[in-house]
């Protein structure tokens, strides 16, 4: 089962650091309502916040809202130009094989991708040997 997620992001929204995130949804809802877009029922988060500490005495959290649910498309020119872009993510899907191995599988490093690897491997009913070459833990 794979999901797609639609919606914008709203950059540049700039708060006091003692600002809570609903304010920036808030601002984030202002500017899509300026398009003509109602958020209305749409789910929001923060998709990125980052620090503007180049006036000592005004330090300011700068947030990109993400909006996501049912809304219209607007054209980019139009979003652009308050700072808003468009976002689009579906979930990968993988294909299962569907045929019976000779042989075991093998999964070389205990990295975050072998880790990864061997999980999937597991899910789906096979026994990955997983390999790695580091020190023993003994150690």
């Amino acid at each position: 089962m794979s999901y797609s997620t639609h919606g914008y992001i709203v950059n540049n929204v700039t708060l006091p650091i003692n600002a809570s995130h609903e304010e920036a949804f808030a601002i984030a809802k202002k500017k899509l309502s300026s398009l003509g877009i109602s958020a209305n029922g749409c789910e929001f988060s923060i998709y990125k916040r980052s620090v503007d500490a180049r006036k000592k005495n005004d330090i300011k959290f700068v947030y990109s809202v993400l909006v996501s649910g049912d809304m219209p498309d607007v054209p980019q020119d139009r979003l652009k130009n308050i700072g808003v872009s468009s976002y689009s993510y579906t979930e990968p899907t993988f294909k299962k094989g569907e045929e019976e191995l000779n042989n075991g599988v093998v999964v070389v490093g205990s990295g975050p991708c072998g880790l990864f690897a061997a999980l999937l491997l597991a899910e789906n009913g096979y026994k990955p040997t997983l390999i790695e070459r580091g020190g023993s833990v003994s150690e």
